[in-house]
């Protein structure tokens, strides 16, 4: 018996048509990692950042808020309460890994992220935005039953099944959202040194730099033309990520590119793990196939 094709054309195929749930498990699983990484270099601040004996008032938070509130912590203000909500997001990040009541755990995850980021907006990064997305996606899409912590307890190997694959749709279209987005404000921000050339010479001189020194102004010239290849390169990933015939470029393109800014940049290691992340939402089955051959030859798809 044929599957009757999805309605609505285009976007009926792009939206309704399915992927292998396998991927979304992939995606889970390295977003909850993501997660539970970023929450333990959150750890040590939580009293500074999150409870009421820190330097950030809460009533300065909830007025500075895009959402006038700041959710979970308002039921957890004291540095005592700030651990016990942090280790219980913990434990939903270990629920969401494991596959157990995932969209349970999901949903708690995402308000996580929601809630300290309008505690603590001081202190938000570039990778805390792209979780947040992230959180919200992995929420709202399938989760499967393949790769859970249930189905290996039961000793049962389940063959995936084939899910609606709108939600890895709209992960891909919002990877390709934030490298464009961020190429457009580097090049629209009143902040010049973009247009001109003269990021990378500032940057290397300032202390955000691991190695700064003089020699970046001795190679300014050079570094000029890294500024606007920079450029290009942010632009040209989302592309070839999308593009199937040339999403391993895309992927490997992006590693240097991101493995790259880590060299050279302190305490930004934690943008690389997450854009990788990120880029597991570009899977097919087949890929997984070919990693699970190479990783566990042994193992067979069933007929």
């Amino acid at each position: 018996m044929t599957r009757a094709a999805p309605p609505f054309g285009f976007l009926g195929r792009l939206f309704l048509g399915t992927e292998d749930e396998r991927v979304y498990a992939a995606v889970r699983i390295g977003f909850s990692i993501a997660s539970l990484i970023n929450l333990v270099l959150l750890w040590p601040l939580r009293e500074t950042l999150f409870s009421t004996a820190g330097t950030l008032d809460l009533e300065a938070a909830v007025e500075h808020s895009e959402m006038a509130t700041v959710l979970l912590f308002h039921g957890f203000q004291t540095p005592g309460g700030v651990t016990l909500l942090m280790g219980l997001a913990a434990v939903a990040m270990l629920l969401l890994l494991a596959g157990i009541l995932p969209r349970l755990a999901a949903a708690a995850v995402f308000l996580w992220h929601l809630s300290f980021i309008e505690r603590a907006p001081v202190a938000l990064t570039g990778w805390d935005l792209v979780l947040r997305c992230f959180a919200f996606l992995v929420l709202v899409s399938p989760m499967g039953r393949c790769w859970t912590l249930p189905a290996w307890w039961r000793g049962s190997l389940l063959e995936p099944t084939q899910v609606a694959r709108y939600g890895l749709v709209l992960m891909r279209l919002q990877v390709v959202v934030i490298y464009f987005q961020t190429v457009v404000s580097k090049v629209t921000n009143i902040n010049p040194y973009w247009r001109n050339g003269e990021f990378l010479p500032y940057f290397l001189l300032s202390h955000f730099a691991r190695w700064p020194g003089a020699w970046a102004a001795e190679h300014a010239d050079i570094l000029r033309l890294g500024t606007y290849l920079a450029l290009a390169i942010e632009a040209a990933i989302p592309i070839l990520l999308f593009v199937r015939r040339t999403r391993y470029w895309g992927a490997l393109l992006g590693l240097l590119f991101h493995g790259l800014i880590c060299l050279v940049s302190r305490n930004i290691e934690p943008f690389l793990i997450v854009m990788l992340m990120s880029y597991l939402a570009f899977l097919t089955g087949r890929d997984v196939d070919r990693v699970q051959k190479h990783l566990c030859p042994g193992v067979q798809r069933q007929a």
